[in-house]
C-alpha cells in the first residue's frame, strides 16, 4: 500500500485498517523530504516503518507524552508493547483509543467532500431595462428558484446579495438583510422592492445576479414572540427602513450603556438591529423616567441666589422656577480635564420637571435632561 500526493483541491482517500499508520508516516516525512512518493512492499515494510513514528510527530497530549518519554515509550512500536489494559486504567479512555488507532483497530477510511457552492441566479437581459417594476418582476424569477436550493439544503436566507449589472457602468451590488434568517420569498421581495425603488440608475440594467453568501439553519416557527424564541429578537420594520434607506443618516439607533463619568458619556449611539422582546411586570408601578440630552444644553440665565423669587433661566417659554432640590456635586476628571458639578431636580410653575446643574469652573448653568 503507498502514500500518494494529491492535488489541493481534493482529499487524500486512505483504505483500510492502516489509514492511522499511514498518516503517521505521512508527518514523518513531510519534515524529511520536499517531493516525491513514498512506496512501500507490502503491509509489512508499512507497519514497521509506521513503528519506528516518533511520538513527538503526533497530535497528542503533551502531558501524556512527557508521561511516556519518562517511561522509554518514544515510538509508536514502544507504545504499542504496552498492555492496552493497563494503560486504559492509568492514562484513560483517550490513551487507549491512541493505542487501538496505532494497532489499526481503529480507523474509518477518509472520503473526500465535495466543496459546496454558493447559492446563485443570474438572468441576462436582451435590451437594457430600466423601470424599476419590470425589474422586480426579473427579480422574482430568480429568487424562487434560489429559495428551493437553500430549503434542499435545510438553510435559511440571512442575506441576499442583489447585483445589477448597469450598461456601460458596471456592476451595482447591494446587500439586503431580513429581519431573521428566513425562506419567505414575499418578505424577502418586499426588501428587495424597497431597495429598487431608492435607486437612481444612470442607465439601464443588463444582467442581474442573486446570491446568498450568509446562511443559517431554518428558523422553528414564523411567530415573531414565541415563547421558544430567544429573548433578543430582530424586527421586520428595522429591515424594512434599511432597505429603503441603506445610507440614511436618520438610520434608527439605540442608547447601550457604556462605562463613563459623566451622564452623557454613560451611553452611547449605535444602530439598531435587534430589540428586547416585551417583558410586561404584573406590578402597577408607575415609574419615573429620566431623559438625557444627547450633549448638555448651555443656558443664558444668570447665577442663582436662594432668596431670588421668579427665577427665568430657562427663559419665559418654560416659566419660573419654584423649587430647587439638591446640589448633588459630581467632581473629578482629574486625569482628563477637572469637573466640578452641582447637580438639581428643578420645579417650574408648568409643572415640569427638570434636571440642571451648575459648572463651577465655567461658571455657567446647563440642562442635562428632565424627569417624566
Amino acid at each position: 500500500m503507498g502514500l500518494r500526493h494529491t492535488s489541493r483541491s481534493a482529499r487524500p482517500r486512505i483504505h483500510g485498517k492502516s489509514g492511522a499508520r499511514l498518516h503517521a508516516l505521512r508527518r514523518l516525512r513531510r519534515r524529511q523530504i520536499k517531493k516525491g512518493i513514498t512506496i512501500f512492499r507490502d503491509p509489512a515494510e508499512e507497519r514497521s516503518g509506521a513503528r519506528a513514528v516518533p511520538l513527538n510527530r503526533l497530535n497528542i497530549e503533551p502531558e501524556f507524552r512527557d508521561i511516556l518519554f519518562q517511561l522509554g515509550i518514544k515510538t509508536v512500536g514502544a507504545l504499542l508493547s504496552l498492555p492496552p489494559g493497563g494503560l486504559r486504567e492509568r492514562f484513560g479512555t483517550a490513551a487507549h483509543r491512541l493505542y487501538r488507532m496505532a494497532a489499526g483497530d481503529l480507523w474509518a477510511p477518509l472520503e473526500p467532500q465535495a466543496v459546496e457552492e454558493r447559492a446563485r441566479q443570474k438572468y441576462i437581459l436582451d435590451n437594457a431595462e430600466d423601470d424599476t417594476t419590470r425589474l422586480l418582476f426579473l427579480i422574482k424569477q430568480l429568487l424562487h428558484p434560489l429559495l428551493i436550493i437553500l430549503a434542499k439544503r435545510h438553510q435559511a436566507l440571512v442575506t441576499l446579495q442583489l447585483a445589477l449589472l448597469i450598461d456601460h457602468n458596471g456592476w451595482l451590488k447591494e446587500p439586503l438583510r431580513p429581519a431573521t434568517p428566513t425562506l419567505n420569498a414575499a418578505q424577502i421581495l418586499d426588501l428587495i422592492r424597497l431597495r429598487l425603488e431608492s435607486f437612481q440608475l444612470a442607465a439601464g440594467v443588463v444582467e442581474n445576479q442573486n446570491s446568498a453568501p450568509k446562511l443559517a439553519p431554518p428558523p422553528a416557527s414564523n411567530c415573531v414572540f414565541s415563547p421558544k424564541s430567544p429573548r433578543v429578537i430582530s424586527m421586520p420594520p428595522i429591515a424594512r427602513w434599511l432597505a429603503c434607506a441603506p445610507n440614511s443618516a436618520t438610520k434608527p439607533s439605540c442608547a447601550p450603556s457604556t462605562d463613563g463619568h459623566l451622564p452623557e458619556a454613560r451611553f452611547a449611539w449605535e444602530p439598531l438591529l435587534r430589540v428586547r422582546s416585551p417583558e410586561p411586570k404584573g406590578a402597577a408601578v408607575k415609574t419615573l423616567v429620566r431623559r438625557l440630552a444627547a450633549k448638555p444644553i448651555r443656558l443664558a440665565g444668570k447665577p442663582y441666589h436662594s432668596h431670588e423669587d421668579g427665577w427665568l433661566i430657562l427663559g419665559p417659554k418654560r416659566g419660573a422656577i419654584d423649587k430647587l432640590t439638591g446640589p448633588y456635586i459630581l467632581a473629578g476628571g482629574w486625569w482628563n480635564r477637572e469637573i466640578q458639578r452641582e447637580y438639581y431636580y428643578a420645579e417650574t410653575r408648568r409643572g415640569d420637571l427638570l434636571w440642571l446643574y451648575y459648572d463651577r469652573i465655567r461658571r455657567r448653568w446647563f440642562l442635562q435632561g428632565s424627569v417624566e
